[in-house]
């Protein structure tokens, strides 16, 4: 994680001077890398269609927004769920109790979209140093539950992800700093689903071309 974040301060520099001038097996160590309104934020059955989503105008995508400030707000059980996550997650061998819990927490759907709200908001949570490791706890969770091919909410952490791409977080990002630990976060999360549902992967590729974010996912690639 942090060689890619070095990496891209070089690119990133470049790219948007451009721009404003222009389990099943969770015995093997796993991929470590480090939601327009509010009910459909909410609403499983409309977050199963990622095209509805997507073809939100400005005005919605503006009420996504402000409704997911307002639902970051403190929650223990989330808190203490993402704590237990981090344990079995640091784990390389786990007993067949801890992989039945691990696996509870990956289709969490509380986790799920907490976890989203969290990398979704990162301007609003990035501003101090324990703020930059939840980023990345986050981005690890997402990871784990991609590469649990079995997940029931697999369709759910999918939308998610997809979702993060097409949010335009890199022009939200104010400084460089930012910038590199948003594009870090969008390049891990564009590796592991190409590893793990590459045609899903494939997808997001063809809808953000022309996009800053697609050079952000050609420079993941690169670096496979």
């Amino acid at each position: 994680m942090k060689k890619i974040i070095f990496i891209l301060s070089l690119i990133l520099v470049g790219v948007f001077t451009i721009t404003s001038s222009e389990n099943k097996d969770f015995q093997k160590e796993e991929v470590k890398t480090t939601s327009v309104k509010s009910k459909i934020l909410e609403n499983k059955e409309v977050s199963q269609t990622l095209d509805k989503h997507l073809e939100a105008n400005d005005q919605e995508m503006a009420i996504v927004k402000k409704s997911l400030k307002s639902q970051l707000s403190s929650n223990p059980e989330f808190d203490q769920k993402m704590e237990s996550f981090k344990v079995f997650n640091r784990k390389v061998l786990l007993s067949k109790d801890e992989i039945y819990k691990k696996q509870e927490l990956l289709q969490d759907g509380m986790l799920i979209r907490r976890n989203f709200l969290r990398l979704a908001n990162y301007q609003e949570l990035g501003r101090k140093f324990e703020d930059f490791d939840k980023m990345i706890e986050s981005v690890d969770y997402f990871a784990s539950a991609l590469n649990w091919q079995e997940n029931p909410n697999k369709k759910e952490v999918l939308y998610r992800v997809k979702s993060l791409f097409h949010m335009d977080l890199l022009s939200e990002a104010k400084t460089l700093e930012a910038k590199r630990a948003t594009a870090a976060n969008l390049m891990e999360l564009f590796l592991v689903m190409k590893q793990h549902s590459p045609r899903d992967a494939q997808e997001l590729k063809e809808q953000l071309r022309g996009t800053k974010v697609a050079s952000i996912i050609n420079f993941a690639e690169k670096s496979l």
